[in-house]
This record gives C-alpha cells, structure tokens and sequence, in this order.
C-alpha cells in the first residue's frame, strides 16, 4: 500500500494503458488505446513501425483521460511507474530527435539476424541470454546500417520503449537492466552493456545511464507535466518488463515459481535465484535480489483468439465473451475438434512461419460441429501449448515449479483458467486482476518508495488477488490422452510447408 496515488503506463504489445492507483491499491481510473503503426516503404512485409508523430502524443491524452477519470488532486499523487513490451526500442539522434521506434513485432531484421547467429551464436547467446537475433536490436542497427545508412549514421542511443517514457517525462537518459537484457543490449551475467552492437554502430552506450535495480530515474518535468496532466516533480520509476512486472502482479518473485502472463503472447517465466543458462529457455533478469528469470514462450495465443473471435463473429471485443459462453458449454475435447496455430514448444529453430489451422471430424453432415466447438478447441489448443512450454522449461530448469500462476487478458475468461489447470494436471492460482503487469508496476513502485523488496509487497499486499484453480479429474484425465494426440499431430505437421 502506497503513501499516494501511483500512476501506471504500460506499454504493451496490443495497446497501450494508463492505470491510477489510489492509496489502497484500487485502480480508480484507466485509459487505453490501441497502437498506430506504420508498413515502411523500404522494408520488408513484416517490418512494423510505431507511428512517430502520434506516438507520444496519443500517450499523453491517455495520461490525461485516466487522470481525469481518476478526480485524484495532484498532492495525492507519489510517482509515476512505467511498465511495457520488452522488445520495443527507439533510436534518439544526438538531439534527441527519434529516428525509430520499433514495436516487439516489428522482423525487419529477418535475415541481418540470421548472419549475425551464423557470425557468432554461442557468443551471443553467451551475452544476453537469448538467440535469434533477429528479435533484437543488434539485428535492427544492422538493417538500417544496410537500408537506411543516413538514419544509422545519426543514431547517438538506443533506448527500450518503456525508457523512453521515462526520457519523456523527466528527460533522463537512463536504462532499466531487466529491459535492457530483454532488447539484447546488456549482457546478462556482468550487467554491463553489450559492446558489440554499440561498436559496430559506433555508439557510446554511456551516454544512456544504467540505473541500478528500482532507482527512480528522475521526476516530472515542467513541460511534460502540462502535457499530460501529470504534477510536475513527480518520482518517475521504470518498473521493469511487462512479463517480469506481470509475474509481481501474480505474486511471484521466489525461486522456482512459475508465471503465465496470457496477454497478447504467453511468455512462461520461472524465476531462479541467479540467472541461469539453460537448454533453449531464454536468460533474464527479475526485478531484484540478483535474481534470474528463465523462459519459455508459448507464442501469440491472445492475438490467436482474437483473430478467432473477429472471424466467428466480426469483432474481436464483442467476440471475446461469445465465444467464452459458447465454448463453456462445449464439451471437454470439442467433439473432436482440433486446434493447431504454431509450433508446440520454443526453441530458436522453430521460431518462424509454419502451417496451421483446425480439423474436425468429418463428414460435417454427421459432425454437428459449431462455433462453440471452434472456440473451444483454440482454448484446449492454447492450454496445450502452455503445457509444452512448461514442460521444456521445467526440463531446463531441472525443477518442477512449486507454484504456477496465470494471468493476463485470457485469464479474464474463467474457462481458460478451468482448461490449463485441467491440461497441466495441477493447481493453479488464476489472478483475478485486470492488468496483472500495470498491478506488478505498481507494486514494484510501492516496494521502492517503503524501501521493501518486491516480495514482501507482493506478499503483503491485499491487491494481489489469486482464484486457486484445481484440475477436475474427468476432464484432466481425457486431456491427458487429447494432450498426447495433439503432440503427434505437431510433430507430422512440421514436414507440412508453406
């Protein structure tokens, strides 16, 4: 429980959101709005953009439109968190004009990162913890050295999309550590920053701060205070990675628990009390204590079921809680339905497009299968996934987790919290928050200002609210067989080719 209001940004892979907090922890006034991204001319299909001129601009108004919800009076306030997607950087010009600013999405870098692996992978890997490159910012610098050589000649830092929030509110350049290790800029085990990409673009990484774990990184200033509504002097703190703040906000931060962050994509993360190498798991750095996350990542689950729930029923909003209802009264199973949209387990090699899409059984004139079948079998397929994942990660870890949690926006559909208890065949502590990475901000917010460490905010605070979800037998034990058949059926699809 804070001393005031904290106020939440969190700038996520689908949309961004603005959060206060009250004294209590009750989110008192919100904001959201979804990104507006551009397709660069002079990149490939796949490359993605923020849209600069209403990037920040679009933030501000949602600064504004929570603080307005929120009637908080400005004296209330006690600091401001930042939170948000872990691959999003920006690249600043020596007068901190942005030259780019790329969203997580954003494979512009496809083939610069597959040179850089073919180059040099176990050095890589060796530094940050993580491979392909072509999810990182080595690889980006790269292309625009290739594509765009006046641009790349004027980049003077790189920040990660959250420290660039704070850059704008209090004009520090600083670096959280556990975001820059997620955008592949500091290397793991020294917490220094990786010199190759900043060498190869002759960068001097200095000139952005590395804070250490939890420091502010400076307050409101004037100018920013009267674009966003925000009290100027404010305490700015970058929180950390969504996914790190997410497992907070589910209440786990000791070692060998595992978080599910179910949002647009699924990273399954299970903190380690140093950072470990590990099999394919990705490394990271959690929030505090010298602590490591490894990962697993099930893929773009919560994008899945949105494009689902917009092609059942033309809108992906509206469409989410229709098919909840429908797949609810679906049987366990689906009638046979069959849900397969990536491949089951990460790994490096398997990162990449591939064939997938649904069966069923068929004649359909004897099948009878309808929406809720469909939706149904996406969730049990989603569900599987996450089993995979937790299964290779726990194999990394060579631990099975004391805990696992789930959160999210799938875990808003009470169903899917019933379904992966089912499907992993254990308890599961589902979070009844909205926002479990705005809540773990906030929290991380909390425990800098009372000067505790995150654990015992998390513990403490009445805020993090879990639903313990236990396996129903019936449906545990025939997932148990759906489970197997499914793996058979991802190993003969990965022959399939585009």
């Amino acid at each position: 429980m804070a001393d005031g209001a904290v106020v939440v940004v969190d700038t996520g892979s689908s949309a961004a959101r603005c959060l206060v907090f009250d004294e209590a922890g009750r989110v008192v006034g919100s904001s959201a709005g979804s990104w507006r991204y551009d397709a660069p001319a002079d990149a490939p299909a796949l490359a993605r953009e923020f849209h600069l001129p209403s990037l920040w601009p679009e933030l501000c108004a949602l600064f504004r439109a929570s603080l307005r919800g929120a009637s908080i009076p400005a004296s209330r306030f006690c600091a401001v968190a930042v939170t948000g997607q872990r691959q999003a950087v920006v690249f600043l010009d020596a007068a901190g004009r942005e030259l780019y600013a790329g969203p997580n999405l954003d494979l512009r870098a496809v083939f610069e990162g597959a040179q850089l692996d073919d180059e040099n992978a176990d050095a890589i890997r060796a530094a940050t913890g993580r491979l392909p490159s072509m999810l990182f910012t080595h690889a980006k610098l790269r292309w625009f050295r290739e594509h765009r050589p006046g641009a790349y000649a004027k980049i003077s830092c790189v920040l990660t999309l959250p420290d660039w929030v704070a850059w704008k509110l209090t004009g520090e350049l600083a670096a959280e550590p556990s975001l820059a290790v997620e955008a592949g800029l500091l290397e793991v085990r020294t917490g220094s920053w990786y010199a190759r990409p900043f060498d190869d673009a002759g960068i001097d990484p200095d000139v952005v701060r590395l804070l250490p774990t939890g420091e502010f990184t400076g307050a409101v200033r004037a100018d920013a205070a009267r674009e966003t509504g925000l009290p100027e002097g404010l305490p700015v703190l970058v929180a950390g990675p969504d996914t790190q703040c997410g497992l907070l906000g589910m209440g786990v931060a000791d070692a060998d628990e595992v978080g599910i962050v179910a949002g647009w994509s699924v990273p399954l993360q299970m903190v380690t009390k140093a950072p470990a190498f590990e099999g394919d798991a990705w490394t990271g750095l959690f929030l505090e204590g010298g602590k490591g996350v490894l990962e697993c990542n099930a893929g773009d689950l919560g994008n899945q079921q949105r494009w689902l729930a917009k092609m059942l029923f033309g809108s992906a909003k509206k469409g989410l809680d229709a098919m909840h209802a429908l797949a609810a009264a679906a049987p366990p199973g689906a009638h046979g339905v069959t849900a397969l949209f990536g491949h089951p387990r990460m790994a490096p090699a398997n990162l990449g497009m591939r064939m997938g899409g649904l069966l069923f059984p068929a004649p359909v004139t004897f099948s009878e299968i309808g929406r809720g079948h469909v939706a149904r079998a996406q969730m049990e397929s989603a569900a599987f996934t996450v089993r995979a994942n937790l299964e290779l990660l726990e194999r990394a870890a060579g631990v099975r987790a004391r805990v696992v949690r789930l959160g999210g926006g799938m875990a808003r559909m009470p169903l899917f919290g019933e379904i992966v208890a089912a499907v992993l065949g254990r308890q599961v502590g589902v979070s009844a928050a909205g926002n479990v990475s705005a809540l773990g901000a906030y929290l991380r917010a909390t425990a800098t200002l009372g000067g505790r460490s995150a654990l015992e905010e998390a513990s403490s605070s009445a805020t993090v609210r879990l639903v313990t979800q236990d396996p129903e037998p019936i449906a545990a034990a025939e997932y148990e067989d759906a489970y197997g058949r499914w793996l058979e059926l991802a190993k003969e699809m990965e022959g399939w080719t585009l």
